[in-house]
């Protein structure tokens, strides 16, 4: 298990850059939940990443990963929290 501090502003996107090789990230929203899927190929092999997102978004946030890699599955669990309404310290 791992903790960081970080601090992310109304600015941030919840999807990083699209990489070279990636189509544009499908964003489903279905209640309260947001689905993001991104599908890219890199050297012949097809690599899909599905991000759901629950929570109010105001003072906390879950972002679940599956990635599908040539075949192999991993994924991830990020749990985010309100800690102060300002970056700065």
């Amino acid at each position: 298990m791992q903790s960081n501090d970080v601090c992310i502003t109304e600015d941030d996107s919840i999807i990083g850059p699209r990489a070279s090789g990636c189509a544009q990230p499908i964003v489903t929203r279905v209640q309260d939940q947001v689905i993001v899927t991104i599908e890219c190929v890199a050297s012949g092999r097809r690599d899909v990443e599905s991000l759901l997102f629950t929570g109010d978004f105001r003072s906390w946030y879950r972002a679940q990963s599956k990635i599908s890699s040539g075949g192999v599955g991993s994924g991830f669990t990020i749990d985010a929290k309100l800690l102060r309404a300002s970056c700065a310290p």
